[in-house]
């Protein structure tokens, strides 16, 4: 069954003509909806007016823009750390000629800091 999108002014409108003399079943067949929902959005929007649930919806959309921006933001952070660390290891092989104190574990190179240096210089041939 295709849902039917109820704007915010048309849910306060629908809780107003319930408070009024009709019952909430009458309500709720008269705007085609169900119970459930008439109640799921009492429990969201509650006894707001419709500035202040106008307010929510700007509310609850700056809100998904900042997490797509912590996210994203979050993301670049990852990859810079990872080009960095990158960095760091062929610095070290051009001071040194080769990591001090290493040791071979399957195959790759571990430093005292633990990190994997022939891991990074695969990747970097593909």
């Amino acid at each position: 069954m295709k849902q039917k999108l109820h704007s915010t002014e048309e849910i306060i409108r629908i809780f107003r003509q319930a408070d009024g003399a009709q019952t909430i079943e009458s309500v709720c067949r008269a705007h085609h909806i169900s119970e459930a929902s008439f109640y799921r959005w009492r429990r969201k929007y509650g006894d707001m007016d419709l500035a202040d649930a106008k307010r929510l919806k700007e509310l609850e959309k700056e809100n998904a823009e900042l997490k797509k921006m912590l996210g994203e933001s979050m993301l670049e952070n990852r990859v810079l750390k990872e080009v960095y660390s990158k960095n760091w290891i062929e610095s070290s092989y051009s001071i040194c000629g080769k990591p001090a104190s290493s040791s071979k574990i399957g195959g790759s190179t571990t430093t005292r800091s633990g990190l994997m240096v022939g891991w990074a210089n695969r990747v970097q041939k593909i």
